[in-house]
């Protein structure tokens, strides 16, 4: 879990960070403009395209998160029952890494 799930959602966060960092304080690009209209749709379209980064980490933990809590369950746990020397098929199982990786 750490390795395949902490470990990418942490790299995925603090490198998302640094681009929100740097888009938050880009300037506008051409000559400075005191238009108050064009500095407000600059400063929105920021807005947005931190919202949309953030969202997207945010997506894939929300999609990712049921298929480790199955795999955590599975091996620490007797919640679920596990028989020897056979094919494991569960349909809680297929549904939580469809979710994972339909994203």
């Amino acid at each position: 879990m750490i390795t395949q799930y902490v470990l990418p959602l942490a790299l995925t966060s603090v490198f998302y960070a640094l681009v929100v960092r740097q888009v938050w304080y880009r300037q506008q690009v051409g000559a400075p403009s005191s238009d108050q209209a064009r500095r407000k749709a600059f400063d929105e379209k920021k807005r947005t395209t931190i919202v949309m980064l953030i969202f997207v980490t945010a997506l894939f933990a929300a999609s990712y998160l049921p298929t480790h809590i199955w795999h955590l369950l599975l091996f620490y746990t007797k919640l679920i029952p596990v028989q020897r020397n056979t094919c494991y098929s569960s349909t809680a199982y297929m549904i939580s890494y469809w979710v994972g990786i339909s994203r």
